[in-house]
């Protein structure tokens, strides 16, 4: 939201709120009122000159980050009534770069799941948002505010952006600190921004990095000679051709603009999946040790279930995991040594219907958790940055993602990639569901 002062951005979004909330549910909780005052402040510093690189911009939180005097719940009654005195490291950057905190997000429980239940999909209401991410996502599309923070552990920032029609990025493991972020995995949870479009996904980066980078630097300039691996194995084995279709159109459309096409065979995805289980579950049960086993019955079934098969899983098993995930890193880094980035779809499917329990894909019904989850993990488990960026044609009903995969601490070139997308396919920008106007 720009072009306006941020009092009259909150205002708008608060009316935006009070409209559709009732069927998105997006918030876990609101902070409108703190919200405009920070924005008259904000209002007085531009008019003197003083602006920020976020100034007046209106974001939300995912309710895993810390923030002062705000209660931070993780979406757990585990939680629930906890309030933080001190922001998490990415919130307090968010605020000293001017942007306007308007609530804390919906997120699945503890962040373990890819659909966020209490949330619909603001494109359409039938569906899943995704996750864990999910109420991120669904506050950017249903446009109470433009910008926004998840974390990605498997997927859960590009997940929630594939299904709602926004961008989402996982940045390069490391980059941003989650210093102040509830954990769920150690060696994956990665913080990253879901926003309207790449060019706010570049602001957010610069602004909550540890380095100091301005990602936005190369988003205009054209693609002639980008190298574009192009997976000849593991992301388009198992796609709906509507969605595979969608993104070699866009491919051809880079093409055409220049840059080169590059087909890549990467060993060992296959394993990926198990993996990522092998080492996330373990981690996330010592992720909980202040609360798990004593509060165990404060747990939803799903979230403790998951926590249960952490418990049983051996020390070795973890091990070879480990050593299986570097061997999978050093085959993808040997793969792809001349191309610039990696192209995939986000998700094999468009957000399924809130009633499935089985994606329908060509060879055959996936259950939803692995349908959405399987061509995220490679860069999670990789700590590669990744972002998902709409790609649907115009006039298509649902919104199709597709990733790009950059080199350890390529978020430039992901960004350039995903910049050109925009431009050259010119996707449009989905109108909210009819029942929300």
């Amino acid at each position: 939201m720009t072009g306006i002062s941020a009092a009259a951005a909150v205002a708008r979004s608060e009316v935006s709120i009070k409209e559709r909330e009732p069927l998105v549910s997006a918030f876990a909780r609101t902070c409108l009122t703190r919200a405009m005052s920070e924005a008259g402040a904000s209002d007085d510093a531009v008019s003197i000159g003083r602006s920020r690189r976020l100034e007046g911009r209106l974001w939300a939180a995912k309710d895993l980050f810390d923030t002062a005097g705000i209660e931070t719940s993780a979406g757990s009654k585990v939680l629930e009534g906890r309030i933080p005195d001190t922001d998490a490291v990415a919130v307090d950057r968010m605020s000293r770069a001017g942007a306007i905190l308007i609530g804390k997000a919906r997120t699945h429980e503890f962040a373990f799941g890819v659909t966020t239940p209490e949330t619909n999909n603001p494109i359409d209401l039938d569906r899943v948002v995704g996750g864990s991410s999910g109420g991120s996502a669904a506050v950017v599309a249903a446009g109470y505010c433009d910008l926004s923070l998840g974390t990605d552990t498997l997927g859960s920032v590009r997940i929630p952006a594939a299904c709602c029609g926004v961008v989402g990025l996982r940045p390069t493991h490391g980059l941003v600190p989650v210093t102040g972020v509830v954990t769920m995995a150690w060696s994956f949870d990665a913080v990253g921004p879901i926003c309207r479009t790449v060019a706010d996904v570049a602001d957010v980066l610069s602004v909550i990095s540890d380095r100091a980078e301005d990602y936005a630097r190369d988003l205009a300039k054209d693609v002639a000679g980008v190298r574009i691996g192009v997976p000849t194995n593991y992301f388009f084995d198992n796609v709906d051709p509507e969605v595979e279709n969608a993104v070699r159109d866009s491919l051809s459309a880079l093409e055409e603009a220049g840059a080169v096409l590059v087909p890549v065979h990467i060993p060992l995805l296959e394993y990926a999946v198990a993996v990522a289980f092998a080492v996330n579950l373990p981690e996330s049960l010592d992720a909980h040790r202040e609360w798990y086993p004593a509060k165990a019955d404060m747990y939803s079934d799903e979230v403790r279930s998951y926590l249960e098969v952490g418990a049983l899983r051996p020390a070795r098993q973890y091990i070879r995991a480990q050593r299986i995930r570097a061997a999978i890193a050093r085959s993808w880094i040997e793969a792809t040594r001349h191309v610039d980035v990696v192209t995939a779809p986000t998700l094999p499917c468009v957000a399924p219907l809130s009633t499935d329990t089985v994606v329908a894909l060509p060879q055959g019904d996936v259950p939803v958790v692995p349908a959405l989850l399987g061509l995220n993990v490679p860069a999670s488990i990789i700590g590669l940055p990744a972002m998902s960026v709409p790609c649907q044609r115009s006039g298509d009903q649902m919104p199709v993602g597709l990733q790009i995969i950059g080199r350890h601490y390529g978020e430039s070139a992901v960004l350039h990639v995903g910049s050109a997308v925009e431009r050259l396919v010119a996707s449009p920008r989905l109108p909210l569901d009819c029942r929300l106007s």
